[in-house]
Parts: structure tokens; sequence; C-alpha cells
């Protein structure tokens, strides 16, 4: 993992100057944990590394990285996570299998989509997988069997 962020890092920062100078600082361990406390969700160590990189966006950017999407804050994607656990688990009239407890959304269009890091393997059994959630549909797709 270390290896493909100094090369992301290199290509963005080479590539994109003006892109990569609207990221955050990186989280350091102290920062990460704190989030893991507050909402009560444990950052998997591939997602700890990418987040002690960068820390998502200051402002939105929707023309790099995945579909078309910029990377959330941790704290956000976090609090995404959370509220939508609250939405579309613990309501009763959700459909079924919309959102499930151990997604992280950790890039987003802008528009209510995610790509969300799998902590849980929902549909493969894989944890770490990157899935879609589209925000009008129900359809899921896995989109990288992992982070790497």
């Amino acid at each position: 993992m270390h290896t493909i962020i100094q090369k992301l890092d290199q290509q963005i920062s080479t590539l994109r100057p003006d892109f990569y100078a609207r990221f955050h600082e990186g989280l350091d361990d102290k920062q990460i944990d704190a989030l893991e406390e507050k909402y009560g969700i444990k950052v998997p160590t591939d997602l700890r590394t990418f987040y002690r990189w960068k820390n998502g966006h200051t402002s939105y950017s929707y023309n790099i990285l995945i579909n078309a999407s910029t990377i959330n804050p941790l704290e956000l994607a976090l609090e995404i996570a959370t509220d939508c656990i609250k939405c579309f688990i613990h309501d009763e009239h959700a459909e079924k299998d919309w959102w499930h407890e151990k997604w992280i959304p950790i890039f987003c269009d802008g528009g209510g989509n995610y790509i969300c890091y799998d902590v849980g393997g929902f549909f493969t059994g894989k944890e770490g997988q990157l899935i879609t959630f589209w925000h009008d549909s129900g359809i899921r797709e896995v989109v990288a069997p992992s982070l790497e």
C-alpha cells in the first residue's frame, strides 16, 4: 500500500498540482483513533494508511480519481456511514440491503453516490473491497477487490 500511495502522490502532484494543493494533510494515528472512538468504527490498516497520506479534499473537484469522485475526509465518511445506518438500516420502511453497516463511503461524486470501503465483505465475503452505492438505484457493484 505504501508503494502505491507514493506513486499516486508523485503522479497527482506532478500532473495535477492545482488539484493536489486542495488535499487536506494526512491524519496521524491519534486523530484516527479519536474518530474510531467517536463513531464506534474500526478503520482497517490499509484505509488508515490511505488517510495518513491525505485526508480528503478542501473543496470538491469531481474530475479525477475514481468515477469522477473526490475523497471524503475520514470524519465526513464516518459521519455519512453513521447517518446511512440510521436512515437505511434502522428505518422499518427502508429497502432491504440498501445500505450495510460495514460500508465506509470514502469517495463521493457530490450527488449522493459513493464508492464505499466494505469492511465486512457484504456481497462476496472479501473484506476491503470497494463497492458502489447509488442513491437512486439498488444496484451495488464491486468496483475493485481492495483499496490497493
